[in-house]
């Protein structure tokens, strides 16, 4: 807490943890079949007005050549999450003063039973990666995932509260 300026008093509490709980809700809502529009909404429902967190963008996208040519996250989308997506969590808030912005930018797969077995049986390593991937983001995030959500990062869904200090990190458990 100390590394924190006296003139961003309150970062943690006003704007890192509400953050956190809207990206666990994002997290926690995708499965196959959820819209991108009821995604969109638990964010919102998390949240609440957008403008007062800087929040200017849609939270998640597809990758690659679709990263913003089309987001499926947009209030009323009826486009469903399917199986073979790479999407991205992407939700930047930037408040402005006196609060700097905060932005957690993670890769997942979504993949059905099919292409889950399929990895596991022709890229083992690779699905050893997922699987451990997905026990911490359960065991020390606290964040349920469904079982077709396959994280990319190693550092998924991690938020540091005070920048250089990496061995803090928020979870659903401390927000």
């Amino acid at each position: 807490k100390e590394e924190i300026p006296s003139d961003k008093d309150g970062i943690v509490e006003k704007l890192f943890i509400p953050y956190y709980q809207a990206l666990v809700r994002w997290y926690e809502s995708l499965s196959i079949g959820a819209t991108g529009g009821e995604i969109f909404q638990e964010v919102k429902g998390s949240l609440g007005d957008f403008s007062i967190y800087g929040v200017g963008l849609n939270p998640g996208h597809l990758i690659h050549t679709d990263e913003w040519t089309h987001s499926i996250f947009y209030e009323g989308s009826s486009y469903p999450i399917s199986s073979g997506m790479a999407i991205q969590c992407d939700i930047i808030a930037f408040p402005g003063e006196p609060y700097v912005g905060v932005h957690v930018e993670d890769g997942i797969v979504i993949a059905n039973e099919e292409i889950r077995n399929a990895i596991r049986t022709e890229f083992p390593e690779c699905w050893d990666r997922i699987e451990e991937r997905r026990k911490f983001m359960k065991d020390v995030l606290g964040i349920k995932l469904a079982a077709e959500v396959l994280p990319t990062s190693n550092i998924q869904a991690v938020l540091f509260p005070y920048m250089a200090n990496t061995k803090v990190v928020l979870s659903k458990a401390n927000d």
